[in-house]
């Protein structure tokens, strides 16, 4: 499962990216479905590190955190986060629900996400043993 783990760490990493220049962009909702995806990805990485199988198919991160044994290692920060990241997941592709998104995250609130993703990608990497990957 090293293999696997080395590609969603990967991906992870390349998804942080491209949230930042989304954001860049002024591209808001998009950038915090990446920090989402960023989030996912890492989770995946740790369960099949963890877990030594591939990674669920799912997109819920607490579901992930939990199923990784990792939920409960993860600071109280870095779990709320996640619960805050689940409605850019399946919520932004409606277009009822994708408005409200847009109306209730202001560039701040998202750029705040950003930042929040980023140290949470850096706290699985270095808490959760990635530098053996």
């Amino acid at each position: 499962m090293r293999q696997e783990s080395q590609y969603w760490i990967r991906e992870a990493r390349e998804s942080m990216i491209t949230a930042q220049a989304l954001f860049e962009k002024k591209r808001y909702l998009e950038s915090a479905f990446f920090c989402h995806l960023t989030a996912e990805k890492a989770l995946k990485a740790h369960y099949a590190f963890t877990v030594s199988k591939p990674a669920p198919k799912t997109h819920n991160l607490l579901l992930l955190a939990a199923e990784s044994h990792t939920l409960d290692k993860i600071p109280t920060q870095y779990r709320d986060l996640l619960a805050e990241l689940m409605p850019f997941q399946i919520e932004g592709r409606y277009p009822v629900d994708r408005q409200r998104l847009i109306q209730d995250n202001t560039p701040e609130m998202v750029g705040l996400l950003l930042k929040k993703t980023e140290e949470l990608l850096k706290w699985l990497e270095q808490n959760l043993k990635f530098e053996q990957l």
